[in-house]
């Protein structure tokens, strides 16, 4: 029962994720604004953390803007509380390096909370990190 309740929590935010990375790489900053609270941190690699949905969608775009593109995630797990989430996995994405293409792979850890008015996950704060 309990692997029932898991996988039916954990679906939304799972898909959530793969329409951060859609978002992204289409460019569509309204909807990645949207998948986002109004409290959002980011703690992007090697970097400050950033505060605030604009600010962080503005993080987003810097990375598109840098020629950062095919970003995907994998969910590894979810675990859901009431209205909040976390979950853990792997992203990948091509970036370029000294005139070439290169892929970049890293883990990310997403604290998710779910919008009572309408069901909707957001992410509340996103780290990820860059594997060697």
């Amino acid at each position: 029962m309990l692997g029932g309740a898991f996988h039916t929590f954990a679906a939304p935010v799972e898909d959530a994720i793969g329409e951060i990375a859609s978002s992204f790489n289409s460019e569509d900053w309204i909807s990645l604004e949207e998948m986002h609270t109004s409290d959002v941190i980011a703690f992007p690699p090697n970097q400050n953390r950033t505060e605030g949905r604009s600010e962080v969608v503005q993080l987003w775009k810097d990375y598109r803007a840098s020629g950062i593109a095919d970003l995907t995630f994998t969910s590894l797990g979810v675990n859901t509380t009431g209205g909040r989430a976390d979950q853990y996995g792997t992203y990948s994405m091509k970036a370029p390096d000294q005139g070439t293409t290169v892929t970049v792979m890293g883990s990310f850890l997403a604290i998710w909370e779910q919008d009572t008015a309408t069901s909707i996950w957001r992410v509340r704060r996103f780290a990820w990190n860059v594997e060697p």
